[in-house]
């Protein structure tokens, strides 16, 4: 025995057809159904319970949704990613008002009457409901000679309706949002730096044992995809935005950022205070490795305003978060530096910021004076001359 097609396809002709077929519901259409179906009135507070009942899941379905959607577009790789389709996360989000919606087409649709073309094109719940598209006479009386129970049960599914729509509105918005930054590669790369920062930081722990015990999954899925752009990483940020899930982010992460400590190359604390130029950051691991020649001493310690300036002349990136990148800064100099030689600590500086200020005007001098210590310092060390920063 055949019935109506309930099913659509995951492609925007699908979602179109799900989405269009709730645009024609009045009350007159419910009437039309429920005269047709010769419904009870025990049958439609049936019908009206049923559907209230399931409001809650739809509510919590769209609280969820939007709660998704916040942070969609704020992650390069996310666990509901184009890697899925765009239409079958949007089935699978929102899939608790499509029930309720498919259930409301059955309850108000004529009995099933096969054709000679079911088994090509099967008939559509979509537009045999007298909600949607099927033909019908008005009552002539209105919804007023049905009483309290008709306006119920109609309010139930109007509220029904509006939770399609609101569904819709947020999947559209995020897609929008999602197709701007698509055609961004600055962008793109700004979102796959902060959380590839993010992921280092948090598996800091594991990246330094697998550089310790030179564990390195060069064949890891994404570390691979990464090696076929010729630019490489920039490559990779650029062109597989929400392309990739978390935990294979997560692994990538892992992968490159143990290469990095294993070859020298830059980590990801340097990438997150410095951006990705190695010119710079070399001279600055050089200058850390040689702060007892470039910073005075009090007693044991660097002094606190050689130390600070130091800081400034590093001129590390602005954080995205309320995140204080001096202060990360002055822990990744305290950890490469490992000398027998101490600092003050953090609070002590801090205070030293706050009574200086923070303006470049005041530390436009002492920043001048330790480039050119600096710049001495480099030259008597290395055959490659200092060259100006572009």
């Amino acid at each position: 025995m055949g019935g109506y097609r309930e099913k659509v396809d995951p492609t925007p002709e699908g979602l179109e057809e799900l989405d269009e077929s709730t645009r024609n519901a009045t009350i007159d259409r419910l009437i039309a159904a429920i005269q047709h179906k010769h419904l009870k009135p025990a049958h439609l507070m049936e019908l009206t319970q049923h559907f209230r009942n399931r409001q809650s899941i739809e509510e919590k379905e769209l609280y969820r949704l939007g709660d998704i959607s916040v942070g969609y577009n704020r992650k390069w790789a996310t666990n509901y990613n184009r890697c899925f389709g765009r239409e079958q996360m949007m089935l699978k989000k929102r899939q608790s008002q499509y029930k309720s919606w498919r259930e409301m087409l059955k309850s108000t649709s004529p009995r099933y009457k096969s054709t000679p073309n079911d088994k090509e094109t099967p008939q559509s719940i979509y537009k045999a409901s007298f909600l949607t598209h099927r033909p019908y006479e008005m009552d002539i009386w209105g919804p007023a000679s049905y009483g309290r129970l008709v306006y119920d049960l109609w309010d139930t599914l109007d509220t029904t309706i509006n939770h399609m729509e609101e569904g819709k509105e947020l999947c559209d918005d995020m897609i929008e949002e999602e197709n701007a930054i698509d055609q961004n590669p600055e962008r793109k790369e700004e979102l796959f730096w902060e959380q590839y920062n993010n992921e280092a930081e948090k598996n800091k722990d594991i990246i330094e044992l697998h550089a310790q015990k030179g564990i390195i999954d060069t064949e890891h899925p994404e570390y691979k995809k990464m090696l076929t752009y010729p630019d490489g990483i920039t490559g990779f940020a650029r062109n597989d935005f929400h392309k990739r899930s978390e935990t294979g982010f997560t692994g990538f992460v892992v992968t490159n950022e143990t290469l990095a400590k294993r070859n020298n190359d830059i980590t990801h604390i340097e990438s997150k205070l410095f951006g990705r130029n190695l010119k710079r950051i070399m001279r600055i691991r050089f200058l850390i490795d040689h702060l007892e020649e470039l910073l005075s001493l009090k007693g044991q310690r660097f002094d606190k305003v050689d130390t600070m300036t130091f800081i400034k002349w590093c001129n590390p990136k602005k954080s995205q978060k309320r995140e204080d990148n001096e202060r990360v800064l002055f822990n990744y100099i305290k950890e490469r530096e490992n000398g027998n030689l101490r600092f003050y600590g953090w609070p002590s500086l801090f205070e030293l910021r706050k009574q200086m200020g923070d303006s470049e005007d005041v530390w436009r001098l002492p920043v001048a004076a330790l480039n050119k210590k600096a710049i001495e310092l480099w030259n008597a060390y290395n055959k490659e001359p200092w060259e100006l920063e572009k």
